[in-house]
């Protein structure tokens, strides 16, 4: 809180409360992305399915940040990255994509039982699976 408490006063906006400097808004839109909302930037994802291979999918980066006051909008650029494992992400997206693989191959165990979301901050995953399941299953007849 103070290091974005600090953040925030750079922004020229110091009267957020400590709630809005804290709070990380998921949105999901049917059927493949998601965006986090933060204070001071909005991140997203945006995730297309291989058809050659139902392991793998192309999964797309999407980062916007708040200049501070007085600068001017920086150049936006598009990087393609061939292998997600060799590029500097921020440690939170990097952690998050270290078990990407690991995940995928415990999908195909004999052990698992099938989805379990968070009963709280994940229920928007959850209604996204409930959506893609009725999707299927009305497009499939």
């Amino acid at each position: 809180l103070e290091y974005r408490r600090s953040k925030v006063m750079k922004y020229g906006v110091p009267d957020l409360t400590d709630e809005q400097l804290l709070d990380d808004w998921d949105v999901h839109i049917f059927p493949n992305m998601e965006f986090n909302l933060l204070f001071d930037q909005v991140f997203g994802y945006v995730v297309h399915p291989d058809p050659d291979n139902a392991d793998s999918c192309v999964y797309e980066v999407i980062s916007l940040t708040q200049p501070k006051p007085g600068e001017p909008l920086p150049e936006y650029e598009l990087e393609i990255v061939d292998d997600y494992r060799t590029y500097p992400w921020n440690s939170t997206i990097a952690q998050d994509l270290s078990v990407f693989a690991s995940m995928q191959e415990g999908l195909h165990s004999r052990a698992f039982p099938g989805m379990r979301f968070a009963a709280y901050r994940e229920r928007g995953l959850r209604h996204t699976h409930e959506m893609i399941d009725r999707w299927l299953e009305l497009y499939q007849q």
